[in-house]
């Protein structure tokens, strides 16, 4: 009977019947019963349908603010999710503990850096009643790493003034620079952290630094900022796949970025034998491919399976690549891990105006006798 009771009082408070909650709060009702199936107290109720009258008079008659419903969140966690400002005042004028913290380690401060809500003074209110900003939840996430990815510049500039680890890592390693790279719109908040001592070359999952999670990314300004901060730029993935070798695959932009540094490798290969030309090719980045051989990046590496720039061209029919690399010298009897040539390729993929390059190169070089054999071979074919 005491039960089903308990769940009528937590029933009436989530239909807001405040005359009703009112009566059976004088009776020997257990106000801090969590009810079932839904999980909540009475006071976690109240809060849930933001109802402050009904938060009001809970407290009034001794409901522990700081009790928990059946997912481990208090009255002030609840708070945060989309209730008013009223309520949060509330239940901080009461007392409600800014540093109270659930089985996964998470406090209020983290709750209210949640990256759906729009960013709000909430987390700057927690901070001025003294909620901790050194504090990692079950996954090595700080407050930190949370506003930064909300990108709430405020409140990263306020924990970063209370002593912040601007270098703390998650349980993969990732700091809040890490953070900070992999959003597009975040590249502002690379210089703040990067001014106050966050490490550029700290390495996370995959092996990735900030520069590298920004390529990764796709996150063409983070990459310029990283530069532009002195971030390295020959490093390379767990995989063992160069900085310029993975942006290949992205945009020109970002490869432009790249390639402004002294210590870029153009020449460099990823475990597969690929280089950023190789790349270039595939991804059609033509901006790229251009630079490339203006600064006479080699045109003749094999990859592992056996394939230069050259034929990647050709099996593309990307005919003006075919012939660039051709004025370059790139060697057109190399063969791959198949044994076919350019020009087996070529007529593979009948690539037609590649063909049509291939044979007016011929035309105009001394020729290698099998070369000639070829073209004859391919001619008689389409005969």
């Amino acid at each position: 009977m005491e039960r089903e009771y308990q769940d009528d009082l937590t029933t009436e408070v989530l239909r807001g019947d405040v005359a009703k909650v009112r009566r059976m709060l004088r009776t020997n009702v257990d106000i801090e019963a969590i009810s079932e199936p839904s999980g909540y107290t009475p006071l976690t109720a109240a809060v849930i349908i933001n109802h402050v009258e009904l938060v009001k008079l809970l407290l009034e008659n001794g409901a522990d603010i700081e009790k928990k419903n059946g997912w481990d969140l208090n009255a002030l966690m609840l708070s945060m999710t989309e209730r008013s400002d009223e309520m949060f005042d509330l239940l901080l004028n009461s007392g409600a503990d800014v540093n109270s913290m659930d089985e996964d380690g998470v406090t209020p401060l983290f709750v209210a850096l949640d990256p759906t809500f729009e960013p709000n003074r909430r987390p700057l209110r927690l901070m001025e009643l003294g909620a901790r900003v050194n504090v990692s939840n079950k996954e090595g996430v700080t407050p930190l790493h949370c506003a930064v990815v909300r990108y709430h510049w405020e409140a990263v500039v306020k924990m970063i003034e209370r002593g912040a680890n601007v270098n703390a890592k998650t349980i993969e390693g990732c700091t809040p620079l890490h953070a900070a790279a992999s959003f597009n719109n975040h590249f502002s908040l690379i210089d703040l952290l990067v001014n106050n001592g966050a490490a550029l070359e700290n390495r996370a999952e995959r092996n990735h630094t900030p520069l590298l999670a920004a390529v990764y990314c796709g996150k063409t300004e983070c990459v310029q900022a990283l530069i532009r901060n002195g971030a390295r730029t020959d490093v390379r993935d767990r995989e063992g796949t160069p900085a310029l070798v993975l942006a290949a695959k992205k945009d020109w932009p970002m490869c432009e970025a790249l390639l402004s540094s002294p210590e870029i490798d153009i020449d460099a290969v990823d475990v597969f034998g690929n280089t950023a030309m190789h790349e270039a090719v595939v991804a059609e980045n033509f901006q790229l491919f251009d630079e490339l051989i203006r600064r006479d990046a080699a045109v003749d590496v094999q990859n592992g399976a056996g394939e230069t720039p050259l034929m990647l061209a050709a099996q593309r029919d990307l005919a003006d690549v075919v012939e660039e690399l051709l004025a370059k010298n790139a060697d057109p009897q190399l063969r791959n891990g198949y044994d076919e040539s350019v020009f087996d390729i070529a007529e593979r993929e009948d690539a037609s105006e590649t063909l049509e390059v291939l044979r007016l190169w011929i035309e105009q070089n001394i020729l290698h006798p099998g070369l000639v054999f070829e073209l004859e071979d391919v001619s008689s074919d389409e005969e």
